[in-house]
């Protein structure tokens, strides 16, 4: 395969996982926390800037920007088809990510402040691990096969380089992978929750 395709790709299958999030908060099946939205279209700005700043793959870099994008899109849309709830997560995830932004304002540490990103996105994503643990059924197990594949098509356009480069889509294959395993394991839990997207 060649690079432009490997690129097609990662925002192809990165564009059709936020096409599915859309569709069920249009259909009315998910509502998210239109707080938490803005929370992670920040955090997909701080992401893109800082592997930016670190020299990135290309992969890395057309990876984020399509986080971004979606992000932006799902945050847009939370304004009519989500909740206004602020909560001890949200101010949580909102201090960290201020603090991640003074670190790379008082320090030339960009990596740090990706690396701190990363840190606030899992706590902030910790409600999302509980929910599909306990019911697999409650998350959309297509939105992260689709947003896993797209990561995976990041790091392998990005060929051999430093893991530094490429430790944005290596964390979301790791971690969208883990939920993509958790919700197609074995439905035991009768009741659906909604799903929680936190990319």
């Amino acid at each position: 395969m060649t690079q432009a395709v490997l690129y097609a790709l990662v925002i192809l299958f990165g564009a059709a996982a936020y096409v599915v999030a859309l569709r069920q908060m249009y259909a009315g099946s998910y509502r998210p926390n239109a707080f938490s939205r803005l929370i992670w279209m920040l955090l997909a700005i701080n992401s893109l800037a800082a592997v930016i700043a670190t020299e990135g793959s290309i992969g890395a870099i057309i990876f984020s920007i399509v986080m971004l994008t979606g992000s932006t899109a799902m945050s847009l849309a939370s304004i009519k088809k989500g909740t206004w709830q602020f909560g001890r997560l949200e101010l949580v995830c909102l201090v960290m990510l201020a603090l991640s932004g003074l670190v790379w304002f008082l320090s030339p540490l960009p990596l740090l402040t990706l690396v701190i990103t990363r840190v606030i996105h899992l706590v902030g994503a910790l409600p999302t691990i509980k929910r599909v643990w306990r019911d697999p059924a409650s998350e959309s197990s297509l939105f992260w096969l689709l947003f896993t594949i797209s990561s995976v098509f990041a790091v392998v356009a990005s060929g051999p380089v430093a893991w530094t480069a490429v430790i944005m889509p290596l964390y979301y294959v790791v971690f969208d992978g883990v939920i993509f395993a958790l919700a197609v394991r074995k439905r035991h839990v009768k009741h659906k929750l909604r799903p929680a997207y936190s990319v």
